[in-house]
């Protein structure tokens, strides 16, 4: 996947952001979108520097940086979605915030923080695509699989919660769209990222392709 298509996703997660918001920040649901776009941003960059760069030294460079955009993604998702249907008596709670960020932050400290010091390194391969990681399967991966599945079935139950008693149309359909963005997504992303390998299908990670689902609904 050339690296090009990364920095040209990086554009558009930009544009999306200035879209969206209309450039104005009086609302959270606004600041949180934007700060969902930059960490887009910095996991596509992370990815295109894997992908494109001249050596094993410089990619893992950009492989450190991309899980600072992917780690927190779930729980950024989660806390727009509560917003978004109008949860905001469960946020007016302290200590939901360390329930949505503080497993982003040890998958950070897992595939940023620990590798920068030579543990829980992943092994880096040059293919006709450029560089790509070969994943281990070992219990920091198996934390980050609980943590992805658990926060997609969190976001799908506060959508889906929120379409059977919703009363307003309009919200029942953004809802149920976003909803379905939110799962094909996260499926795709799962198939390309992880079964594919299973089956030596080795192809750098195109996740955030199919993360233009669910900021474009």
């Amino acid at each position: 996947f050339p690296d090009r298509q990364y920095r040209q996703l990086i554009d558009i997660f930009h544009w999306r952001k200035q879209y969206a918001t209309n450039g104005k920040l009086t609302t959270m649901i606004n600041k949180l979108l934007i700060v969902i776009c930059c960490a887009l941003c910095i996991w596509s960059l992370g990815l295109a520097v894997t992908v494109a760069a001249q050596n094993g030294e410089i990619s893992l460079i950009g492989h450190l940086v991309a899980p600072i955009g992917w780690g927190p993604m779930s729980g950024l998702l989660l806390h727009f979605n509560l917003l978004l249907t109008g949860r905001e008596r469960i946020l007016k709670r302290l200590w939901i915030y360390p329930v949505l960020y503080l497993p982003g932050l040890l998958i950070i400290f897992a595939f940023t923080v620990l590798p920068a010091f030579g543990q829980n390194t992943d092994m880096l391969i040059h293919t006709a695509y450029g560089w790509t990681p070969l994943v281990r399967n070992d219990g920091w991966d198996y934390l980050f699989y609980a943590y992805l599945i658990g926060f997609t079935v969190a976001n799908l139950a506060v959508l889906l919660y929120t379409r059977m008693h919703s009363r307003d149309k309009v919200q029942r359909s953004q809802v149920t769209l976003l909803a379905i963005c939110i799962a094909v997504s996260y499926a795709l992303g799962i198939l390309s990222d992880l079964v594919l390998e299973q089956f030596n299908i080795i192809i750098p990670q195109v996740s955030p392709v199919f993360s233009l689902l669910p900021i474009g609904a």
